[in-house]
């Protein structure tokens, strides 16, 4: 018995029973890629579970990828031993509060050479747009809810470099611990962009990302050296959401935090993710950076920054059909105007 134990030690084996329900082996590989430890082996072979469900319907799904019949790659991400709840709540955090509605109101007041309807035959300048900016790095949010974080602070990094043509990597964990209470529990963009206005940003060089909220040591931005002052954020819009209106917003202003369902993306790898395949509650706070048309399919698609790093997607990026509301996009949307003094 005791050879044979050493046996399996050798050879790697995890030291679950392998079942429909648990795939010991691929289990075992997922946790091996991503370093994860559990606190007891009820809790382990319960995440085995979920795992090994999430692997099956990707297993599933790239077989029908591979026929022709599924339009996405799909793969297996660090989170994909958690529930869907779980994921919801460490890796989303789009919500909504009480305020929302009257703060659309006060607050929505786009220049009226955007306000104005656009005519029926208004066409973007180009078939193609991509603003994404590779020195403008993708960031991981983590285990928090913090996504509405990250998208208000992406929006003003990208109008910062617009300005300054040099990027200025802003703190999302100033506005976790100084914002208000329970930040990781979800918030909306708006808060972030309103609390840039009373304080300005810290540099993450100065104050660095934690994923959890501690203790608020915000540091004076009125010091160059901590960060970028309050005078830098002029205003930002809210307006009502229209897929043409968006691509108006990207051509004449920039970049553009938007809200979508996000569950249908938590294993998106590549390709354009369809409309009928995206929908669903809405809970993730994500950045549109550009449009264009598949050269092969001629399906047209939004070019989308995400927050659950470099590794996820393409290259922190995804892209999902444009014009038909996919991921429910004309649900709300905000973006920042920055101005430098």
């Amino acid at each position: 018995m005791k050879g044979i134990f050493l046996v399996c030690l050798a050879i790697g084996l995890p030291l679950l029973v392998a079942s429909e329900e648990c795939n010991a082996r691929e289990f075992f590989e997922f946790k091996y890629k991503f370093n994860k430890e559990y606190d007891n082996a009820f809790e382990e072979h319960l995440r085995c579970e979920i795992f090994t469900k999430k692997f099956n319907e990707i297993t599933k799904r790239s077989k029908l990828l591979a026929a022709g019949q599924n339009p996405y790659e799909e793969t297996i991400y660090e989170f994909s031993d958690l529930t869907r709840e779980e994921f919801k709540k460490q890796y989303t955090g789009l919500v909504r509060s009480n305020e929302t509605t009257e703060l659309f109101e006060v607050r929505s007041q786009l220049p009226d050479s955007l306000l104005k309807t656009l005519p029926d035959n208004w066409k973007p300048m180009s078939e193609e747009l991509d603003l994404r900016i590779p020195e403008i790095h993708i960031k991981d949010q983590n285990p928090c809810g913090s996504c509405y974080i990250f998208a208000a602070t992406g929006v003003f990094e990208y109008y910062l470099y617009q300005k300054l043509r040099s990027y200025q990597d802003l703190s999302e964990q100033m506005s976790v611990d100084c914002m208000r209470k329970d930040t990781c529990e979800g918030g909306m963009p708006h808060e972030v962009f309103n609390y840039f206005l009373r304080k300005g940003a810290d540099y993450t060089s100065v104050y660095p990302y934690r994923a959890r909220e501690q203790r608020c040591h915000y540091l004076d931005t009125n010091n160059p050296k901590n960060g970028v002052s309050k005078s830098f954020a002029k205003q930002w819009h809210a307006a009502p959401s229209d897929e043409k209106y968006l691509m108006y917003l990207l051509e004449n202003v920039g970049w553009v935090a938007i809200s979508i369902s996000a569950t249908p993306i938590e294993h998106y790898k590549t390709g354009i993710i369809p409309a009928s395949y995206c929908h669903g509650e809405v809970n993730h706070a994500v950045i549109l950076v550009g449009y264009g048309t598949d050269q092969k399919t001629g399906t047209p698609y939004w070019i989308v920054r995400n927050s659950w790093g470099p590794e996820w997607g393409e290259n922190g990026y995804f892209r999902m059909e444009r014009g038909a509301d996919a991921c429910e996009i004309t649900n709300d949307w905000e973006n920042g105007r920055v101005f430098i003094k």
